[in-house]
């Protein structure tokens, strides 16, 4: 399997993972306002970088780590685990970087949904043994 197949499995669910946490995020907004970050510069998050952060990190990135996945005895069953194991680490690290609880918990049903969406599908175009 190429880099190419990899990245053809990624291009459905990372689309409608984005297409999903657009949504949510905008409802987000609806019921808890605006999501601004703590760190200087502060900035409010916009639908944008939702949109952008879902395809960079779940597409590009994820393409990336799955193709790395390829080159292991088992790609689909490490996969799996490495992919869930950096999606829970991911729920610490909007907790440093946004100015209330509940705006860290909006993000991280974000990177919930992206990770329900994305993981299955990825291990579905895997070979369980290379």
């Amino acid at each position: 399997m190429t880099f190419g197949a990899i990245s053809k499995a990624f291009v459905k669910p990372v689309l409608i993972s984005a297409v999903i946490n657009a949504v949510a995020f905008l409802l987000a907004v609806q019921i808890s306002g605006e999501i601004v970050t703590s760190n200087e510069p502060i900035m409010t998050i916009t639908v944008f970088h939702v949109i952008g952060f879902t395809i960079f990190q779940g597409g590009i990135l994820g393409a990336i780590f799955a193709w790395l996945m390829l080159k292991t005895k088992n790609p689909k069953k490490n996969w799996q685990i490495y992919a869930t194991v950096l999606l829970v680490v991911s729920f610490v690290l909007p907790f440093g970087g946004v100015q209330t609880t509940i705006m860290a918990l909006w993000l991280n049903l974000l990177h919930l949904i992206a990770g329900v969406v994305i993981i299955p599908a990825v291990a579905k175009a895997l070979p369980a043994e290379k």
